[in-house]
Order: structure tokens, then sequence, then C-alpha cells
């Protein structure tokens, strides 16, 4: 039976900056979103609230979520949706399953330059196809 795993890709408007949130799993790995399998009975939004919360102790609410990608193989499919943040949250990660964690800046220099989860490229791509408009107004009504 293939795997389902779920879960969410925290992102937020600092100043002129747009940054989201991804993880290791070891010093070495490339970036993962914060994800996990799901739970007999647990559908897939609660799935990943639980996987954001397990592994890097935020909390979010599934009234939240934004857009929905998904990325099928043939071990696993992975669902990820997009929420917003104000604020930067408060961060503790699960060091048994996660190595570290990063606010990747996502901009025209850097957005293509991270190393990302070979089975969550394409996820990555939606991600920043989906904020590119949001990355070209923060650039246009940029101040110093």
């Amino acid at each position: 039976m293939k795997a389902f795993s779920y879960g969410v890709v925290p992102y937020i408007v600092d100043g002129n900056t747009l940054k989201i949130l991804m993880n290791k799993t070891s010093k070495d790995s490339k970036y993962n979103f914060f994800k996990g399998k799901i739970d007999k009975g647990e559908t897939p939004m609660d799935c990943a609230c639980r996987e954001l919360h397990e592994e890097s102790s935020i909390l979010v609410d599934n009234n939240s979520f934004e857009n929905y990608y998904e990325q099928k193989s043939t071990k696993k499919n992975i669902g990820i949706w997009m929420v917003q943040f104000q604020d930067y949250p408060s961060i503790t990660i699960e060091e048994k399953e996660i190595y570290s964690y990063e606010w990747l800046t996502i901009d025209e220099d850097t957005m293509w330059s991270y190393p990302i989860s070979k089975n969550q490229s394409n996820i990555y791509y939606n991600v920043i196809e989906c904020l590119t408009p949001l990355l070209n107004y923060i650039k246009n009504t940029k101040t110093d």
C-alpha cells in the first residue's frame, strides 16, 4: 500500500522579504517540508496540523490553510498546504526527526539555489509559483 504524507509550508512577509520555513533531516540532507505519514482515521488536514506541531511545536488551525500542492511518486504521495504567518512563531524542533530548520529567503537571486529534496521539488516549484505575485508586489513596493 502506498504511503501518504501531509504537511505545511509556513511563509511570512518580513519587511521587504518573503520567507518560507523548511527543514533538514540530517546535516547533509536537502531541504524538506514539515510533513509526515497520515494515521489511520485521520484526515489529511489533521495530519498536516499534527505533523507541523510534532516536528516544530508550531500550532496551526486548518482554517488557515491556503493553497494545496501534491507530488506523487511510486513510494509515497506528499501533500502540502501553505499557511501565512504574521509573525515568526516560536519553534522547538523534534530532534529525533528534524536536524535543523531555516526560514529560506525567497527572492529572484536565491529561490532556485536551495537544495530541495527530489520527492518534494515539484511542490517547491508550485509554492514558488504561487508566491511569485506576492514577491513581485513586495519588490515593487519596496521602501528603503
